[in-house]
């Protein structure tokens, strides 16, 4: 970021795009890129801080060379929002030469009351107070040490060690940052950009450095063949370097003036503010092809530049007709190829002799179709664009217009305007922090406020800096402007954290849902012709009833220790999200079977169930439905066979607590199923008492049709139809004794096994934002169902009085996941 030096001049034509958009009022303003519609919907408030306001260290209050939001506390209340914004101010205040200001984060709770009405509101406190800032925290920066860092212009280089690499440091020893740029990880540590590096650094979430990455060879800054960070602004009464520019590498106070995170926080990008000296940037002119670096952060502790591309920087015409090239002053990743780049001219509004800006505008920048010159010899001595010409084999990225901050037609309706008069009410020069946070508008899902914030140079009457007062001629208070923009193409990075968190997990939840109900239907008929195997010798084939007709209640639910999530645990660190869930189903079944042959007894049954399953938060998935069962039941001697088919078919209401701004997604989906099971087993008999091994075979298929959610707006999110498979073999046996008293029959019964899965039902299933269509848009993740292998056994009992009987029986069975599944069935039946 340049400090205080004068208009930067050039001798190339206006790009038409440039002017298109630029040449609007105040309307919204939409802008097709690509084969989306981007629009500008106007400016909705204003934030004001004063000049002379301190910061929590005593230091003067400035903020806006960054903006990154912590996205988790964004909510709306009604017509207003509140959440928690980071500001990030340079190196300090430098208008004499740089001093010793320790790097810093400042913490705000901001509330925003939106205004979108035509009128021009009333001047007084109240025309620039949409956005509240209430400052609750300043976080310094420290080196790996602990050693707090200094923004004194860089006289020298600390040699790489312990995991970082040569770092620029002062006069005073300390680690030398003029900070400009900064992004938030999903684990709340920071990236940060600097211009004297220019270098990127991690921080943890109390300040201290984590990390640090070097930029490339060809953008260092070197001095009589060497390496040299001054941007030369020393300390006052100090020498500067000699030269003054680098001979190669970033131009003086124009390093990593942007940085950006990729929506699944896997990619960082960092954005020079222009050319390097080799690239055109000797000559102010022709210093427009500057360089953009993507780094691969999946592991933060070891990034790998990934991507290079060039960027042609946006030129204007400025009011004595010069061409002029727009330094770009920060970055915001919409996807995994757009980008929004905040771009301006310097040395005109408040405070400057040209009191009107010719161009602060807001690009859409898209890298798909650039060339990668990452790793290529333009990372060495090699130029790109030798005297601002670029080399014929790169393509550089698609720079399109899209929001023109100097619409006096937009500002005049806050009190504020580009030009003269040159009173504090014209818009000063440097703007540079971006941040978005969505507008939860159910009818505009695309919808976004975007925070544009000036930096102030710490310009005020009454300063004070590391305990030393100051005064300058003005104040410059910190402003930010709030944009009302439609981004149909923007990731919000917390509603894809969110399908990661809460909707993978939940896609899980709904498979074992639908299994559960078909165990229980299952079980359900285990009972029923344990039920029919105890009229076994009471009566002659002759004078024994042909017909039985039965009414079956069934209360099936499983408890899961929360270690059986383990491997399906989702978010930051695998540590977040659960994946395990505790269905709980109520089924009844009215039915009845016939007696064949004396071996032989056909049936059907009608089964009606609803079901419920609960998940962190509000999460939940209810489903009613039913089956229809047909079945027989067959002995051969003293040995049985059972076979039954179901068909399941339901409808399921999934309720999906987002854990994000308040929204709920709600989703409806039909299901159906086919489920088949195959029972055998001999009875030996020893006295009163049967008993014999058993074997049962059950096989599911069960089908959720994909859904799209309603209601969670932005982070609504369109599953795929999932298919979930399952087949268990268990091998045991039982025990029953038949006893019999004067009032009825009692029929007792234990039963012990082991069952085995047969199929892994394990796979991956991609979800994806339904208001976004781009294929980055989504997660993938494991799906599948808990592992049906583990102990099974039961305890039952049959009480029959003449046609009557009562059944009662309890199933449980235990998994390796720490599942403890319990089914309990009462059936009243009747013999015709």
């Amino acid at each position: 970021m340049p400090k205080a030096c004068p208009p930067r001049r050039a001798a190339l034509p206006l790009a038409a795009a440039s002017l298109s958009l630029l040449a609007g009022a105040a309307a919204a303003q939409p802008v097709v890129i690509g084969s989306a519609t981007f629009e500008n919907q106007g400016l909705v408030g204003v934030g004001r801080a004063p000049a002379t306001a301190r910061d929590l260290f005593g230091d003067t209050l400035s903020f806006g060379s960054g903006l990154v939001m912590d996205l988790s506390t964004w909510r709306r209340n009604g017509d207003s929002y509140s959440g928690v914004l980071f500001g990030l101010p340079d190196r300090g205040w430098n208008t004499q030469g740089s001093v010793d200001y320790q790097a810093r984060l400042q913490r705000f709770a901001i509330t925003l009351s939106p205004y979108s009405g035509a009128a021009i509101l009333p001047a007084g406190p109240g025309q620039q107070s949409q956005l509240g800032l209430n400052l609750t925290q300043t976080l310094g920066l420290s080196d790996g040490n602990g050693t707090p860092t200094t923004g004194l212009d860089a006289s020298g280089t600390r040699p790489a060690g312990g995991g970082f690499p040569v770092l620029p440091i002062g006069a005073n020893g300390r680690v030398a940052l003029d900070t400009e740029g900064v992004v938030r990880s999903r684990d709340g540590s920071f990236w940060i950009s600097d211009e004297y590096g220019p270098g990127i650094y991690r921080f943890s979430a109390d300040g201290r450095m984590l990390g640090a990455i070097r930029a490339p060879d060809a953008l260092i800054p070197i001095r009589n063949g060497v390496e040299q960070y001054s941007s030369n602004n020393p300390p006052a009464g100090q020498p500067g370097p000699t030269p003054a520019n680098p001979v190669t590498g970033r131009q003086n106070n124009q390093g990593y003036e942007g940085l950006a995170i990729s929506p699944d926080g896997r990619t960082l990008t960092a954005l020079l503010q222009s050319a390097t000296r080799q690239d055109g940037g000797s000559a102010a002119g022709t210093r427009y092809y500057t360089r953009m670096l993507t780094y691969d952060i999946s592991n933060p502790d070891a990034p790998r530049l990934s991507g290079e591309y060039v960027v042609r920087l946006p030129q204007y015409v400025n009011a004595a007709g010069q061409t002029l090239v727009a330094a770009q002053s920060e970055l915001l990743q919409l996807n995994r190829t757009q980008y929004l780049m905040l771009s301006r001219d310097s040395a005109a509004g408040f405070t400057y002799a040209d009191a009107a800006s010719a161009y602060r505008a807001i690009s859409v920048v898209d890298v798909s179709g650039a060339t990668n010159i990452a790793g290529s010899a333009y990372d060495g001595t090699t130029p790109v664009a030798p005297a601002g010409v670029l080399v014929g084999s790169v393509t550089p990225a698609a720079v399109s217009a899209f929001l023109n901050m100097n619409d006096n037609g937009q500002l005049a309706r806050f009190g504020l305007h580009n030009g003269l008069p040159n009173t504090p009410n014209n818009l000063y020069e440097k703007w540079e922090g971006m941040a978005l946070v969505p507008v939860l508008d159910r009818n505009r899902p695309h919808d976004f406020f975007l925070l544009v914030s000036s930096d102030n140079d710490f310009i005020t009457t009454n300063g004070s800096m590391q305990g030393t007062p100051y005064a300058e001629a003005n104040d410059v208070d910190n402003v930010v402007l709030v944009y009302r923009v439609a981004l149909p193409t923007y990731i919000d990075p917390l509603a894809l954290q969110s399908l990661e968190v809460t909707a993978l997990p939940l896609a899980r939840a709904t498979g074992e849902s639908a299994l559960q109900v078909a165990r229980t239907v299952l079980g359900q008929a285990d009972a029923r012709v344990f039920n029919l195997r105890t009229l076994t010798g009471r009566e002659d084939a002759a004078t024994a009833p042909r017909f039985n007709a039965y009414v079956t209640g069934a209360f099936n639910f499983t408890r899961t220790d929360g270690s059986g999530s383990a491997g399906y645990a989702y978010g930051p660190g695998g540590s977040t999200g659960r994946a395990a869930a505790d269905p709980d189903v109520r089924a009844v079944t009215a039915g009845g079977d016939y007696r064949v042959t004396p071996n032989l007894r056909l049936g059907l049954s009608l089964s009606y169930y609803d079901t419920s399953t609960s998940l962190s938060g509000s999460s939940r998935i209810d489903g009613t439905g039913g089956a229809v069962s047909p079945y027989a039941t067959m002995t051969f001697g003293a040995s049985w066979l059972d076979l039954q088919y179901s068909y399941l078919f339901g409808d399921w209401d999934i309720r999906r607590d987002t854990q994000i701004y308040g929204l709920t997604g709600r989703g409806k989906p039909s299901g159906s199923g086919h489920l088949i099971q195959l029972s055998a087993g001999h009875n030996f008999t020893s006295g009163p008492v049967v008993f014999g091994p058993t074997g049962r075979l059950s096989y599911s298929h069960l089908t959720i049709n994909g859904y799209t959610e309603s209601e969670a707006i932005h982070a609504a999110a369109r599953v795929p139809r999932q298919d979930f498979e399952q087949a268990v073999l268990n091998l045991g046996g039982q025990v029953s004794w038949p006893l019999r008293f004067d009032w009825a029959q009692v029929v007792p019964q234990l039963r012990a096994g082991y069952d085995i899965a047969l199929t892994d039902d394990k796979r991956d299933i991609a979800i994806s934002l339904a208001t976004v269509a781009r294929p980055e848009a989504q997660v993938t993740g494991p799906v599948g169902t808990l592992n049906q292998s583990g102990f099974r056994g039961g305890a039952g009992v049959v009480f029959r009085r003449e046609n009557f009987s009562l059944l009662l029986d309890y199933d449980i069975r235990t998994r390796r996941e720490g599942t403890l599944d319990h089914l309990f069935t009462i059936s009243l039946g009747m013999a015709f």
